[in-house]
């Protein structure tokens, strides 16, 4: 059985939309021997309208939807608490539906960094 140790994980990303469209904030992959536990992740955009946000996980070409809000209210933090974890070359994505240009979309996520001992 595989042995590892635990790191803190905190991870933000920041981008203001420079027009009309879908804009997704994407993680860094998970590095190799590694892999993450999520206990906590919030989005929120501070403008505008935005169709819907979305988080999913990105890998191997496929891609799968942990949460999504439909038709979120501007300069509202939309979270969740259930941990999930995701394994080496996965990424996490933050996609903001239909938003509009000048919006400010933020994805926060926390949690632990597992990585594997020998």
């Amino acid at each position: 059985m595989a042995v590892y140790q635990e790191y803190p994980l905190r991870y933000r990303l920041i981008k203001t939309a420079d027009d009309d469209a879908d804009f997704d904030l994407v993680s860094d992959r998970v590095p190799s021997k590694r892999k993450w536990r999520v206990e906590h992740l919030a989005c929120r955009f501070t403008d505008s309208t935005t169709g819907a946000i979305q988080v999913l996980v990105g890998g191997n070409g496929d891609e799968y939807m942990i949460v999504e809000q439909r038709s979120p209210s501007s300069d509202t933090l939309y979270w969740q608490d259930q941990p999930f974890e995701i394994g080496e070359g996965d990424w996490l994505i933050a996609r903001f539906i239909e938003t509009k240009e000048d919006n400010v979309l933020v994805f926060y996520f926390k949690g632990v960094e597992l990585r594997r001992v020998g």
